[in-house]
């Protein structure tokens, strides 16, 4: 598959991989995936949100479960973890998909203790 770029953006890298002396290509490569992680990263807390949103009426059907959401929607669940990330993984590839543990509590609360006995 080839990848067009527009002129513009192509003079933008080239005047940049001349300023710094380092190939276009490794520049562009570079900044495509950085924007991908950026990407996959922005779904990612799509999910979350979409988890947060859904979390009452997960708690039922699926409390202690791990769910795989992908899209806004459950796609698959399982009390084991691993195998509901080979399974997922499997049919979905690298594609963003959050696998949550379903609790109580849509947020997990930690609480430590000073080791001086005080929050002082």
């Amino acid at each position: 598959m080839a990848i067009v770029v527009d002129s513009r953006l192509e003079s933008a890298v080239e005047r940049l991989a001349r300023m710094l002396a380092r190939p276009a290509q490794q520049i562009a490569d570079e900044a495509i995936r950085a924007h991908l992680a950026y990407l996959r990263a922005q779904q990612l807390e799509e999910e979350a949100q979409a988890y947060l949103r859904l979390h009452p009426a997960l708690v039922k059907p699926y409390k202690n479960q791990f769910v795989a959401l992908h899209k806004g929607r459950v796609v698959d669940s399982d009390a084991d973890f691993e195998e509901l990330f080979l399974r997922v993984q499997s049919r979905l590839g690298d594609l963003p998909v959050l696998i949550q543990q379903v609790l109580d509590s849509p947020v997990e609360e930690w609480r430590f203790r000073s080791p001086r006995g005080d929050l002082a």
